[in-house]
């Protein structure tokens, strides 16, 4: 079994979530999607953010009717947060005869070199890495194809789609890591801060969000306090360094991945 692990946020789940699973379902021919939302971002601060049951509902309300999809709820053991290498290490756990394939987004994929337990993550997975369509207008280091196939580290984007130089470069440092790279192509993003902005302002935000979950939303009066400010920051320097510091005691036992 070909098992996806889509891991973020979701604050708040919105259809540029479910594009991306159907794009990765199709293009890396997954049998199943796991979602996994976290219990904190570690890379954004300053956003409003539901709890982790309220994203929980959110996610288990999006995929409801899609039976390759299914909500895991493994972070909930760390309140604090819980690194890829041991989130993934328990997903080995549940699933020891599966190929696992941790799904992201492009706007993570440049960090994941500074990842702790990289070569734990290469030793239990393979990573999707989701394009956005304006990237595919970036500056190009040559059709994912042509960059990296020969060496066996990164599949190419559907109909041989160029990746912009930033990412190539990343990922042939993943590749020296022994770290494999798929790349996946999709249309416009969805923003979450949009959505949230929406809603705080009381406009419309079905066209961005799932119908179950913009009734989910309503219900339970999410992101509607009109004197709540949302700016997100990307933590780096000394912030993000601490983050990092704080998940270094990773266990070193996992199971290895099937050949």
């Amino acid at each position: 079994m070909q098992l996806g692990i889509f891991g973020g946020s979701f604050n708040p789940f919105h259809n540029g979530h479910l594009a991306a699973l159907n794009a990765f379902r199709t293009h890396l021919n997954l049998d199943r999607v796991l979602l996994v939302p976290t219990c904190r971002s570690f890379y954004k601060d300053g956003c409003a953010m539901a709890s982790f049951d309220e994203r929980l509902a959110m996610c288990r309300a999006a995929v409801r009717d899609l039976p390759w999809a299914e909500v895991s709820d493994v972070e909930r053991a760390a309140p604090r947060g819980m690194c890829t290498c041991d989130m993934l290490a328990r997903i080995r756990n549940e699933h020891p005869n599966a190929k696992l394939f941790f799904l992201l987004g492009s706007d993570v994929y440049p960090r994941v070199p500074l990842w702790v337990g990289l070569e734990r993550i290469a030793a239990l997975a393979e990573l999707g890495v989701m394009l956005r369509q304006e990237e595919s207008e970036a500056p190009s280091a040559g059709s994912a194809a042509e960059t990296f196939v020969p060496a066996g580290a990164c599949a190419p984007a559907a109909g041989g789609a160029d990746i912009p130089e930033d990412l190539a470069g990343t990922a042939a440092l993943l590749r020296a890591r022994g770290l494999a790279t798929h790349f996946v192509p999709m249309g416009p993003a969805v923003s979450s801060t949009e959505v949230r902005k929406r809603l705080r302002q009381g406009m419309s935000a079905a066209d961005l969000v799932p119908a179950a979950v913009l009734d989910l939303l309503r219900r339970r009066g999410l992101y509607t306090h009109d004197t709540e400010e949302d700016r997100q920051t990307l933590l780096t320097g000394p912030e993000l360094a601490r983050h990092y510091l704080a998940r270094l005691a990773c266990p070193p036992q996992v199971r290895p991945r099937p050949a």
